[in-house]
């Protein structure tokens, strides 16, 4: 339930943002790149450290440092049964604008949680051209 709210509220809160903003919807991986800062400065500020790194013509790989869910979910002795809400908002900012996407690896369960690095690569996928 905690990954399907997540998306949903990421839908919802990054059209608002970027109508908010007087933005046009990202068309393309660079324009994704610079409303995922926006959305993140404005959203998540002090809650999560991360690198954004464009890691091909199509691809962008978000590498997590610090998290504040996971230190929660440490906290409360929970954290094996913790399924990412993260990446869950993540992919709600993309499907918000329609951008057809890859994501690496899936959601599930908490990368950290599971003694691994924190890294999810968003990859856009081709559209095939409308006749």
């Amino acid at each position: 339930m905690n990954g399907i709210a997540a998306k949903e509220e990421g839908k919802v809160e990054a059209r608002r943002v970027v109508r908010a903003l007087g933005r046009p919807n990202p068309a393309n991986i660079g324009e994704y790149a610079e409303v995922q800062e926006m959305l993140a400065a404005l959203l998540t500020r002090d809650l999560v450290e991360y690198e954004l790194v464009q890691t091909a013509d199509d691809a962008l790989q978000f590498r997590v440092g610090r998290c504040f869910a996971f230190e929660n979910v440490s906290q409360a002795g929970v954290v094996d049964q913790y399924d990412c809400g993260i990446f869950a908002r993540v992919a709600g900012w993309w499907e918000a604008f329609d951008l057809p996407y890859e994501m690496e690896p899936p959601l599930g369960r908490c990368l950290k949680a599971q003694g691994r690095e924190c890294a999810h690569t968003f990859r856009l996928r081709r559209q095939a051209p409308t006749a």
